[in-house]
């Protein structure tokens, strides 16, 4: 079972995939960056679906969402770089709030439509505030959202991008502390400083791309291909709740990055599996909960792989209908906006 779940995740994430130029290329484009969102989205959702089914994709959640933060902060910062005016006014704050909360509150109405009898008016009150949610795993909506305004305000009314990135930087730092404190939940803080790196990669791309030009590429991928397989096969023998296992968890999202950062240098990739779950990954990201109490709740399903492939189908046409009324909804705003 588990050789089979491995051999079609890797079928989706690799298929179609080619090979690039002889020498480096930058990572960036739109298809590849939706298709690396699609890939992300199926690694967050098997990582899931092991909270209600055998233990096959267990822990890997936080490689999924330390690639979603450090894709924000890539395009945050491309669009910062590229385009004039980019902060001006609220619209750069009004497009990602409407971005970020329409879809959030599509799928909150359909958790109190399909699960009412589970809450309360008080539950339903704290979730429309983003306070201890009934859409599962929301955890990330508020912090993209402090992540958004953080950006806005820091590049906004800094004197220069480097003062800003230097800010930004002890911003991240400051939340990972504030996070570790009070939630003490190690996805919660080990992942975010990704945003960052996603900045700083947007940022020296270009020296990085003459670094990688000079060196050997193809080995480093190879060797750091090797490390991250072993981060991933020691990633199920720790405690979590060790010092030690929390040093290792922050390691564990800029392994992954380097790693495809580096895959993104040598292949080209993308294919329409990816590319269509990329576009809805935020709306699968929302309600995958909501299909998994579903689906255990009144189908009982025994066998784990009929599980798996009932809920990502659900998940999915699911995510299509939200994705549908947010566009939907968004343009409508948009034109009020001008």
């Amino acid at each position: 079972m588990k050789i089979l779940l491995l051999l079609t995740f890797l079928v989706l994430v690799f298929w179609n995939t080619t090979k690039a130029n002889p020498i480096p290329k930058n990572f960036g484009g739109l298809t590849e960056t939706t298709s690396f969102r699609g890939i992300l989205a199926i690694i967050v959702v098997l990582s899931h679906i092991g909270l209600t089914t055998s233990n096959y994709f267990d822990k890997f959640g936080i490689i999924g969402v330390s690639g979603f933060f450090f894709l924000s902060g890539y395009c945050l910062f491309e669009g910062l770089k590229n385009k004039a005016n980019y902060l001006k006014g609220i619209n750069f704050i009004f497009k990602r709030l409407i971005t970020i909360l329409i879809p959030y509150y599509l799928c909150l109405v359909l958790y109190i439509a399909i699960l009412h009898n589970n809450f309360n008016s008080t539950n339903i009150i704290q979730s429309i505030l983003l306070i201890n949610s009934i859409v599962s795993y929301s955890w990330y909506v508020t912090v993209i959202l402090i992540f958004y305004l953080a950006f806005y305000i820091i590049f906004k009314f800094s004197k220069d991008i480097k003062c800003g990135i230097i800010l930004f930087l002890i911003f991240n730092l400051i939340y990972m502390i504030i996070a570790k404190i009070i939630v003490q939940q190690r996805y919660i803080f080990c992942s975010s400083y990704c945003f960052s790196l996603g900045l700083l990669y947007s940022y020296k791309i270009k020296d990085i791309n003459l670094i990688i030009k000079n060196i050997n590429y193809k080995i480093l991928f190879l060797v750091i291909t090797i490390i991250f397989t072993a981060y991933l096969m020691l990633n199920f023998k720790f405690n979590f709740n060790s010092t030690f296992a929390t040093l290792y968890t922050l390691g564990l999202p800029t392994i992954f990055t380097i790693w495809f950062l580096l895959f993104f240098s040598i292949f080209n990739f993308g294919n329409k599996c990816n590319n269509f779950l990329g576009k809805i990954s935020y709306e699968i990201y929302l309600l995958q909960g909501l299909v998994f109490n579903i689906v255990k709740t009144y189908f009982h399903i025994a066998n784990d792989l009929i599980f798996i492939i009932f809920s990502l189908i659900i998940i999915t046409i699911l995510s299509l209908i939200i994705n549908y009324l947010y566009k939907l909804i968004y343009s409508k705003l948009i034109i009020f906006l001008k």
